[in-house]
């Protein structure tokens, strides 16, 4: 016997093969494919020929190789093109749009909280290293520049400043809160516990009382019980007592 050195790949689409095997014909491709099971197989076919972007151009056979791209069929025709998903360039366009209009938003709202409050001179911030310049002086961009600086200083400084000094206070109140809980823990634990020892006999009373009224009950049931089999027996001894007396006569 003569054992195989190589195997060939099936070149039927509806079915794979499974182990290492290669394409007969070097002009097709092989593909890997997964069985239901998870196996590993593999089969041979004509390369994937990329379908033209354009709308103008189309092709009998071919694959859209270009993720999220869709496959269009020519009207009437066994042509086919690829295109990108309908409202991604919208898409696009509109979220760079928000940005842009989010920037400009926040340009004019830190302009408009600059002429309605007056920020503090750059050195109150910054230990007096540097003066601010005029207003209506130096060029455009040396402008912008204060702009741009006070609205920093407006509505990341300020807030960060006021975040450091008001961090303190917040810290101590919450330490005299956790000392006034601890303080009323500390003077309602008498009441918790006169109120567990009431629970308690409360609880041992009510048992009390079951006991005894189950302890009542039983005799006078036992009682009943005993009556029941008393007059149970006579009338078995009747039909007997009756039985002989008629023999007897």
């Amino acid at each position: 016997c003569v054992e195989p050195s190589e195997y060939m790949c099936t070149t039927d689409p509806t079915q794979c093969s499974v182990g290492q095997c290669r394409c007969e014909d070097p002009s097709m491709v092989r593909r890997e494919l997964q069985t239901l099971n998870g196996t590993t197989c593999h089969t041979c076919g004509p390369p994937i020929v990329a379908c033209p972007l354009l709308g103008d151009e189309c092709l009998p056979a071919c694959e859209c190789t270009v993720p999220g791209h869709i496959k269009v069929q020519r009207d009437g025709q066994a042509c086919y093109s690829c295109r990108a998903p309908e409202g991604t360039a919208a898409n696009w366009a509109s979220t760079l749009a928000i940005f842009v209009l989010c920037i400009f938003a926040g340009i004019a709202v830190g302009c408009g909280l600059k002429r309605l409050w007056v920020p503090l001179a750059s050195s109150a911030h910054r230990g007096g290293s540097r003066r601010r310049a005029a207003p209506g002086t130096g060029t455009w961009s040396e402008r912008w520049a204060e702009s741009l600086e006070a609205i920093y200083l407006l509505l990341i400084d300020w807030p960060a400043a006021t975040i450091s000094w008001a961090k303190p206070p917040w810290r101590r109140a919450g330490r005299a809160l956790s000392r006034l809980v601890d303080a009323l823990e500390q003077a309602l634990d008498p009441l918790y516990l006169l109120l567990e020892a009431t629970q308690e006999k409360l609880c041992n009373w009510v048992q009390a009382m079951r006991d005894g009224l189950s302890s009542q009950k039983l005799p006078a049931a036992g009682e009943r019980e005993t009556r029941r089999c008393e007059r149970g027996s006579l009338k078995a001894v009747e039909p007997i007592v009756g039985t002989a007396a008629a023999l007897a006569a």
